[in-house]
């Protein structure tokens, strides 16, 4: 076990560049399971996430290789069709690779899932999207059990209920061989949705994205034996949630900084909430530049889907309000226990009060040096925040979550100039319920 320790206090600055998003590649990386071509995908972040998914390609027998950035696939030598408990307790996101097994072969298997860190992330949506095109379902045991129609996969119209990315996914990918036209409403318009559907277009798919709807004329001829192989590249977008939290780390450290490798027109949503804040940001050819500034301001903020402001950004936004002179408020809409950091928040007498799905920031608050354990991903980027806006030496425990979520972190805050160590923790296991260490929870 290790942990992080930071010397806070100290102006970040410099120039650094912001990683590829993991979300695209895990969509992409169940895409090319239907593909007959080999897929190189280009600006793979070096994260834990994304290494234990590749394990798990590797136990449904598919033929991959990685080469620094860059990683080749090829999906076609699939021959499993279950998921199993262990693979969902690795990494939940493997939920994903459901859909394109049953389109690959008829018939899928998959433990059921529970909940999360961040609340109930049930399985009901992408069976919804799957039963409105025809699949069957069955329970044996603690596996659900999809299988193809006699007819295979109908082309009709559904209604996603709340614009979510796994649920778009699941229906972009069924589509891909239904017979006719397949309509989604209330469909998430995410940037690594779009990447996936710019990766069916080169693919000779007809995708039409309308106010109405999302369109997708399928084809039963597009999964077959390849004769012949090429070659697609892809090169991952960047990481929209490491360039809030880059952005986030200049301006609560009044420093000045670059940030390149950033597609803007994914982030304007947020970029506009910390122009109003106070964040003097300048954008130029793929460049975010952050300038420190006096004048700030408080906010009203509800987080929510796409393009509103995203909900995982809300915890490194609480930091910044903790830091001005005023008072601030930031809603929940999506999941219940996204607030999880407060309990650290309170404990610091930060004047955090929390009601229900709503958090109350008293600003101008001076932090002080502490441990900081780490809940989620979210929580990784607030503790990281605090520790580097808090004159002294921190220790951040329970660090997988950065490198989880993060590429590279350490050696990126010290290119900028941070003060930042890990050291082995040998001594007691940590007791989150009451932030010390203790021989008890051993």
């Amino acid at each position: 076990m290790d942990k992080l320790i930071i010397e806070g206090g100290i102006n970040l600055q410099g120039e650094t560049v912001c990683s590829g998003s993991k979300n695209a590649i895990f969509l992409l990386l169940c895409a090319s399971v239907l593909s007959r071509e080999i897929l190189r995908l280009e600006n793979i972040p070096n994260i834990e996430d994304i290494d234990a998914f590749l394990e798990i390609l590797k136990q449904l027998k598919i033929r991959l290789y990685r080469e620094g950035t860059c990683i080749w696939i090829d999906g076609w030598h699939l021959s499993r069709i279950d998921i199993t408990e262990s693979m969902i307790k690795r990494i939940r996101v493997s939920i994903l690779l459901f859909c394109p097994i049953l389109v690959r072969f008829g018939l899928a298997r998959i433990h059921l899932p529970g909940g999360c860190s961040i609340g109930s992330r049930p399985i009901n949506m992408h069976m919804s999207v799957l039963k409105k095109m025809g699949v069957l379902f069955f329970f044996k045991k603690k596996y659900l059990e999809a299988k193809m129609p006699v007819k295979g996969i109908q082309g009709s119209c559904v209604d996603l209920g709340i614009p979510s990315m796994g649920a778009t996914c699941t229906f972009l990918i069924a589509s891909y061989k239904s017979s006719g036209i397949s309509t989604a409403n209330n469909f998430s318009i995410e940037p690594e949705i779009l990447e996936l559907i710019i990766f069916f277009l080169n693919k000779g798919i007809t995708i039409f994205v309308t106010r109405s709807g999302l369109q997708v004329a399928g084809n039963r001829k597009n999964v077959q034996f390849p004769f012949y192989r090429t070659i697609i590249r892809h090169k991952i977008g960047p990481d929209r949630m490491e360039l809030g939290t880059l952005i986030s780390s200049f301006f609560s450290s009044k420093g000045n900084g670059i940030i390149r490798n950033a597609r803007i027109e994914s982030v304007k949503n947020y970029l506009d909430v910390f122009r109003a804040i106070g964040c003097e940001i300048i954008v130029r050819l793929g460049k975010v530049m952050i300038i420190p500034t006096k004048n700030t301001g408080s906010i009203l903020l509800k987080s929510s889907f796409f393009p509103d402001f995203p909900t995982d950004l809300q915890a490194q936004l609480s930091i910044i309000q903790f830091l001005i002179k005023h008072h601030s408020v930031i809603e929940e809409s999506i999941w219940e226990s996204r607030f999880s950091y407060a309990r650290d928040l309170n404990t610091q007498q930060s004047h955090a009060l929390r009601y229900g799905n709503v958090t109350l920031i008293n600003g101008r608050h001076n932090f002080r040096p502490m441990v900081l354990p780490v809940y989620d991903l979210r929580g990784a980027a607030f503790a990281s925040l605090y520790s580097l806006n808090t004159k002294g030496i921190n220790e951040i425990v329970n660090i997988k979550f950065f490198d989880r979520g993060y590429s590279e972190f350490e050696k990126k805050i010290i290119t900028l100039g941070g003060k930042i160590s890990r050291e082995s923790l040998m001594l007691y296991p940590f007791c989150l319920s009451e932030n010390v260490f203790c021989s008890s929870c051993s």
